[in-house]
């Protein structure tokens, strides 16, 4: 017999947000950074943008 509260853990396993773990290399100085992110592409833009704080300073990063 399915009931209500296996239908909504199994819902809420299905619209769970996948998370990334990621280490990218600055390539001015070959520093790592470790971070994690539903949107890895979009978070290593950000990195490259110079709109991290912590980040800024080490752009390029790969």
């Amino acid at each position: 017999m399915v009931t209500l509260p296996k239908i909504l853990s199994s819902l809420s396993l299905f619209f769970m947000e996948k998370y990334f773990t990621y280490i990218i290399q600055s390539l001015k100085d070959e520093s790592f950074y470790i971070g994690y992110t539903s949107n890895l592409e979009k978070r290593i833009n950000f990195h490259n943008s110079g709109l991290s704080k912590y980040t800024s300073g080490k752009i390029p990063w790969k």
